[in-house]
């Protein structure tokens, strides 16, 4: 399920259990972190423990263009022990997704070797 806020509406038809959230941010729009800080306020803490990651939109010019400090993204994934992902989804769609395969991977459990507290040495 796609949302571009939180809390989800009530009226919303019913929808089963969230298991995983990936929270994204686009470093060349201010209204994404925005959007962040305010989002994190509707999740239950027991999601940030292996249970939610950050995917750091960085487009190739991003340097030139960005209007978020990565010191901002970095004080907040931390505050939340959110696992970081940093890539350009536009161009690299297939290596960031096979990192967040890899986290939900470990996080639902199916790593029978691994456990979702290993997740927090990724931060």
């Amino acid at each position: 399920r796609l949302t571009s806020n939180l809390p989800l509406e009530p009226t919303d038809p019913p929808r089963p259990r969230i298991d995983f959230i990936c929270f994204v941010i686009d470093v060349t729009r201010k209204e994404s972190l925005n959007c962040l800080q305010e989002a994190v306020k509707f999740i239950d803490a027991e999601y940030f423990l292996g249970r939610a990651c950050l995917i750091v939109h960085l487009p190739d010019n991003h340097r030139k263009m960005s209007t978020i400090e990565i010191e901002s993204i970095k004080d907040i994934a931390k505050m939340y022990n959110l696992i970081t992902i940093y890539g350009n989804i536009e161009t690299r769609a297939n290596h960031v997704s096979c990192q967040i395969l890899r986290i939900v991977e470990i996080s639902a459990g199916f790593k029978s070797n691994l456990q979702s507290i290993f997740l927090l040495a990724l931060t």
